[in-house]
């Protein structure tokens, strides 16, 4: 099967039955579609557990995800049929949920000056990055770095979902921060 049939059969794929590894897939070709070098170099930036400060290359992966990423996947959003749209926010918001905790802002802000806002775009950077980066910092938030953020992908999904639909409902979570009482300890 010559490459230009695989991309038409994940295009296919992709507007059926959304679920969680759609869902990744989608954001991986959105990477593979934007910028195949930066795509192949993601893992890099954690190469250094605790950095405190974000590298070039960190800087320019949050940049991309926050324009030119979230730019390919509206695009991918607009042409979903309305239960896959509302499938793949509802999975992103999850994601966004999952890693709403104490010890994920330690390593995004270190308890600085972080606002609810600001940490949930470092979360979004973390969900933007794909796959294996969400993973990585989920089950180890040390190799995550400071000050990277990525605003548009948070709400991208959503926003197209309302524009294009009027019957949005909210799910019983929130991507907004600080909602996870499993991720936050309460001090007596």
């Amino acid at each position: 099967m010559c490459y230009c049939h695989k991309k038409l059969s994940l295009q296919r794929t992709i507007f059926k039955n959304m679920n969680e590894d759609i869902f990744w897939e989608i954001i991986e070709q959105s990477w593979a579609e934007v910028s195949p070098t930066l795509k192949a170099k993601r893992l890099q930036i954690a190469a250094t557990k605790g950095e405190k400060e974000p590298t070039d290359l960190g800087m320019e992966l949050a940049d991309l995800v926050g324009s030119d990423l979230v730019e390919n996947l509206e695009e991918k959003f607009r042409k979903m049929p309305q239960q896959d749209l509302l499938a793949f926010d509802r999975i992103l918001e999850q994601k966004l949920y999952d890693i709403d905790r104490e010890d994920v802002i330690a390593y995004t802000d270190g308890y600085g000056e972080m606002s609810a806002d600001g940490f949930l775009y470092a979360r979004g950077f973390i969900v933007g990055m794909g796959r294996a980066y969400y993973e990585l910092i989920n089950n180890e938030p040390a190799w995550a770095t400071f000050d990277l953020d990525a605003q548009g992908f948070c709400y991208t999904s959503w926003e197209v979902y309302c524009e294009l639909y009027d019957d949005f409902t909210s799910s019983d979570i929130s991507r907004e921060s600080f909602r996870n009482p499993v991720g936050w300890v309460e001090e007596d």
